[in-house]
C-alpha cells in the first residue's frame, strides 16, 4: 500500500512539474531579423564578410540564448550571456565598435524581445588594431536589424 501511495504521489509531482515548465517554455520566444554588413566584422569567434545576413535568437534558457547568423553561404553560432531589458519595438540594432577600420559587434538590441545583449570584443579584434599600430579609442556605428 505504501508503494502505491508513493508511486501516485511521485506521478502527481512529475505531472505538476511538467505543467509548470510548459508555460515557461512557451513564454521563451524567438526572434528573426535581417541586416546588411557593409564591411568585414568580428562577432564572437566568427568573422562575417560584407553582405546580407539573417539572425535568429533561440531561447534555451533565460540566462543564455543562442544566436544563429546565416549569410554568404555560412552559419555562425554565437552564445550570449545575460541580457538587459530594453523597451520593446519592431526593430533591432547592432552596435559595432570600430578601431581604424576593424569592426566588431559590441551590442545587439533585439527590440522584438525587449532585450539588449553586450559582447566582449574578441582578442583578434584588439590584436589586429595593435598590429596596425593604432591606439585610437574605438568609435561605434549602428546598423538596423529589420
Amino acid at each position: 500500500m505504501t508503494f502505491r501511495i508513493q508511486y501516485a504521489l511521485g506521478a502527481a509531482l512529475l505531472a505538476a512539474a511538467f505543467g509548470l515548465t510548459t508555460p515557461q517554455a512557451n513564454a521563451q520566444q524567438g526572434y528573426k531579423g535581417t541586416f546588411n554588413l557593409p564591411f568585414e566584422t568580428y562577432w564572437g569567434g566568427s568573422v562575417l564578410e560584407p553582405g546580407q545576413y539573417t539572425v535568429s535568437v533561440e531561447s534555451p534558457t533565460m540566462s543564455m540564448r543562442v544566436l544563429r547568423v546565416t549569410g554568404n553561404g555560412g552559419t555562425a553560432t554565437i552564445l550570449t550571456g545575460p541580457s538587459e531589458l530594453i523597451d520593446e519595438s519592431s526593430h533591432g540594432r547592432l552596435v559595432l565598435a570600430n578601431i581604424n577600420g576593424t569592426h566588431a559587434i559590441q551590442q545587439f538590441d533585439v527590440g522584438g524581445l525587449g532585450r539588449s545583449f553586450t559582447f566582449t570584443l574578441p582578442k583578434a579584434f584588439h590584436d589586429k588594431a595593435v598590429r596596425a599600430g593604432h591606439s585610437t579609442p574605438a568609435t561605434t556605428t549602428s546598423i538596423a536589424v529589420e
